[in-house]
């Protein structure tokens, strides 16, 4: 059941690995670049590089929580005006 795994703290969508067709090639695509530039770039300019990646995927973890939220919410408010709506047409 939904409550009880959150309740337990066993639902952890943002720790789920659902693989999106073009998501393994894009990051094989990302592994490429990455190891292009290893060898192109110095040392501190790699370093660089590692640094705007590390913060692009802290932007996208950020960004993928807040999308989350607002379909979570957005579900709630369907579900509600649902309900709401089956209690008019019935009559309570």
């Amino acid at each position: 059941m939904m409550l009880q795994a959150l309740y337990a703290g066993d639902f952890r969508p943002g720790e789920m690995k659902l693989e999106h067709p073009g998501c393994a090639q894009a990051g094989r695509e990302i592994e490429q670049l990455r190891a292009e530039l290893e060898q192109k770039l110095t040392g501190e300019d790699f370093a660089l590089v590692e640094k705007l990646l590390d913060q692009t995927l802290l932007a996208r973890d950020a960004e993928c929580a807040d999308c989350f939220s607002y379909g979570f919410s957005a579900g709630l408010l369907l579900a509600r005006e649902a309900r709401e709506l089956v209690e008019r047409q019935i009559g309570r």
